[in-house]
């Protein structure tokens, strides 16, 4: 997740899928793997296919050590999912 107060926030789907909702109109869209989401201050939520020149490298690869939250989200059918929340 990209996010900038000027422009909105950007979410790139690398794996699984992940529902992005803009908080001020309530409009949302489904992000998975190879697709990025925006959400802009004026409300709008679009989804386009992810350019691979624009994912951002990951700060983290380098080992150093960061806070992270972990949820385990249970789907309907059954199957645990783990989702990893890095904060910098």
């Amino acid at each position: 997740m990209i996010s900038d107060p000027v422009t909105g926030d950007i979410l790139i789907g690398l794996e699984g899928l992940v529902n992005l909702t803009n908080l001020i109109s309530g409009e949302s869209s489904d992000v998975g793997a190879g697709t990025t989401g925006t959400s802009t201050p004026d409300g709008s939520v679009e989804t386009s296919e992810t350019n691979p020149d624009n994912i951002p490298v990951d700060p983290d690869e380098g080992g150093t050590p960061t806070n992270q939250i972990e949820i385990e989200l249970e789907g309907p059918d059954g199957e645990i999912k783990t989702l990893l929340i890095d904060i910098q």
